[in-house]
């Protein structure tokens, strides 16, 4: 106020002015109508706009992806893909479909943490290393959701396990290592079946007829994500059926004390080279 009310006096002195706090204060001082006034409140101050609290929620890790990914081929990503950055929080929420309002808490909240900058070519993401290091991590402190499974009559093959998920229409997808053989981007030599399923363990083991049993014993991982958006919704079809994103693969490795870290790793570091050169 003190710094507005010096400017007009030296710049303009015959101008009328006035300043309209967001709580509601009022400065208005106009010489040709007599009127010098300030105005005081009791109204609190305005609550900051929403932002969500984690940041890796479901369909924030959606729209990560979907602004991450949007440049990568679709034999890697089944998500929406452009060619630029999206303009605004609107276009995103209309690419992204999700709502207008998620859209912008979104982009307040990865803004509040200096990964989100707007730019005049469009919202583009920043410090990326540090955001897969920050993602990896709370992927990491999080137990995953899988059951061990083996089949109820003996050996089980992955095409008969998909071919009855596909018949219940379930939402499923392959996970993990298998995935990223899949993709063609496995770096550490592991055999693991993991199947992502939009369903309960005891269904989904009915809909295979698989049953639960030790890990020793395991044929096949059920995995039920609790992050289910984030997971079907970017699925890229293959010869051998639905797969999770490359993303979405190191995801599911993380957590395997073995090499989960290191085919992350790989992942990450191949994501961040093709975003350099965007």
């Amino acid at each position: 106020e003190h710094a507005a009310e010096q400017f007009m006096d030296t710049y303009a002195p015959g101008v009328g002015w006035c300043l309209l706090a967001r709580d509601g204060r009022l400065r208005l001082k106009a010489p040709d109508l007599g009127l010098d006034l300030r105005e005081q409140t009791n109204r609190p101050p305005t609550p900051p706009r929403a932002t969500t609290t984690r940041l890796f929620t479901d369909l924030n890790r959606w729209l990560l992806k979907v602004m991450l990914m949007r440049a990568q081929p679709p034999t890697t990503w089944g998500g929406p893909r452009a060619g630029l950055p999206y303009r605004n929080p609107t276009e995103l929420h209309r690419v992204a479909g999700v709502s207008l309002e998620t859209a912008h808490r979104f982009v307040r909240t990865f803004e509040a943490a200096d990964f989100i900058r707007r730019a005049p070519e469009g919202l583009r993401i920043v410090r990326a290393d540090a955001l897969f290091e920050q993602w990896l991590h709370d992927e990491r402190s999080r137990a995953p959701m899988r059951m061990p499974a083996r089949g109820l009559y003996g050996s089980v093959e992955r095409n008969e396990l998909l071919v009855m998920l596909e018949a219940s229409a379930t939402r499923h997808a392959i996970g993990g290592y298998a995935a990223c053989a899949e993709l063609g981007l496995l770096h550490a030599t592991r055999q693991q079946l993991d199947i992502h399923v939009d369903t309960d363990a005891a269904q989904a083991l009915l809909i295979m007829e698989l049953e639960a049993c030790e890990p020793r014993d395991a044929m096949v991982w059920i995995v039920r994500s609790r992050y289910r958006e984030s997971v079907f919704r970017g699925v890229t079809q293959t010869d051998q059926g639905p797969v999770v994103d490359e993303l979405q693969a190191a995801l599911d490795v993380i957590h395997d004390p073995g090499r989960g870290n290191e085919q992350a790793t790989f992942i990450v570091g191949r994501l961040l080279a093709s975003l350099e050169q965007q």
